[in-house]
């Protein structure tokens, strides 16, 4: 519970004391994102680096969500599918990305 006398003077405080907050966070996150897109790249100049490494597999699901035709030109882009369930007999088991290639006279 919250005491009455807790309350800032005015909302000019409220927002003098967010602004500062905000520009902190926001710088920090900022070089935060600037080193992992440095080090999660192509050709990445340290690629032990944690940033590098991780959830690698995700990763590239994601670069070719952007972009199926990056692995085979002839795959359509307007029917790319996410964690597609598949059954063989007894087995289950998720195909990561389905796609499917572009026809003549299909949209693609």
């Amino acid at each position: 519970m919250l005491r009455d006398n807790w309350r800032p003077a005015s909302i000019s405080a409220w927002r003098a004391a967010f602004a500062g907050w905000t520009h902190l966070v926001t710088t920090s996150f900022r070089n935060f994102l600037l080193r992992v897109r440095a080090i999660r790249c192509a050709g990445s100049p340290d690629p032990q680096h944690d940033f590098y490494r991780l959830q690698s597999e995700r990763w590239l699901e994601s670069l070719l969500l952007k972009d199926i035709t990056r692995l085979d030109p002839a795959l359509s882009t307007a029917h790319v599918y996410q964690q597609v369930p598949a059954f063989k007999g007894t087995d289950r088991g998720v195909i990561d990305l389905l796609a499917v290639t572009a026809m003549d006279g299909w949209p693609s």
